[in-house]
């Protein structure tokens, strides 16, 4: 319990009957135990207020709109839906491939747009008025996205590769560059502030698939070593392309 003014005074008062200290001496002694008992305070304050990143983003996600979140799921299960009707379908093995590159496209454009609804525009606008880091949420809003989406992308890729008797190394390295290609691409969307491009960048990307899907051999074990490369480079864009969109600099994004 914080001493009062009066009780520090009475014990300077007290020692002043044994002996006689200078009053120079009463008052920086004085001064000094008052600046150690604002620390304690200030020290208690602070621990008071502390809050985890994970409380954080538990009370964003419970107070956020969750639209996003229900179009993600429905999202994923649709996709999957479409990977069992495609086998049932009796569907070849380049056209699975490429539905499930086509199908991991989506979930990465489709999570680059839930960052930038749920974290830029007007939260970036707050995030630079106040103390409220909001690039630090966005970071960690980007790591769980992706943590989900690498959970998604390998069950995919097993279900494709056990399904149609491809190597499940073949089927995640196609499957992780086609969302790493329209990852990168979205982010480079996002930085010219376009995002209402995002659709187009589906509709290339998916092209692009489609096209590479039907050239003799591209989707041969031969050519895995091609595929990793494209993989490396795509991987390697996306993160530059990150590191530039959470710089101090250029998070100014479009109203969410």
């Amino acid at each position: 319990m914080r001493m009062q003014d009066k009780d520090i005074r009475r014990l300077f008062q007290k020692a002043e009957i044994q002996v006689c200290p200078e009053q120079k001496r009463i008052l920086k002694m004085y001064e000094y135990l008052q600046n150690e008992i604002d620390k304690n305070e200030n020290k208690k304050q602070r621990k008071r207020t502390e809050i985890s990143l994970r409380d954080i983003l538990w009370q964003q996600f419970r107070l956020i709109d969750k639209t996003y979140v229900i179009v993600y799921i429905m999202a994923v299960f649709a996709g999957f839906a479409l990977m069992v009707f495609l086998q049932y379908a009796g569907t070849g093995k380049n056209d699975a491939i490429m539905v499930s590159m086509i199908i991991s496209g989506c979930l990465s454009t489709l999570s680059v747009w839930g960052i930038n609804k749920l974290y830029f525009g007007k939260m970036a606008e707050l995030g630079a008025t106040c103390y409220f880091d909001t690039r630090m949420c966005a970071v960690a809003g980007l790591m769980v996205i992706g943590s989900v989406n690498f959970t998604v992308i390998m069950l995919l890729a097993l279900y494709s590769g056990n399904t149609w008797e491809v190597s499940n190394l073949q089927t995640v390295i196609y499957i992780l560059t086609a969302y790493l290609v329209s990852g990168s691409l979205d982010f480079g969307i996002l930085l010219f502030k376009a995002s209402v491009a995002m659709a187009a960048g589906i509709l290339i990307c998916s092209g692009v698939y489609i096209v590479v899907s039907n050239i003799s051999g591209a989707l041969f074990s031969a050519s895995i070593s091609i595929w990793a490369g494209v993989c490396a480079v795509a991987g390697g864009l996306t993160f530059v392309q990150v590191k530039r969109l959470f710089s101090a600099g250029e998070m100014v994004f479009e109203e969410a």
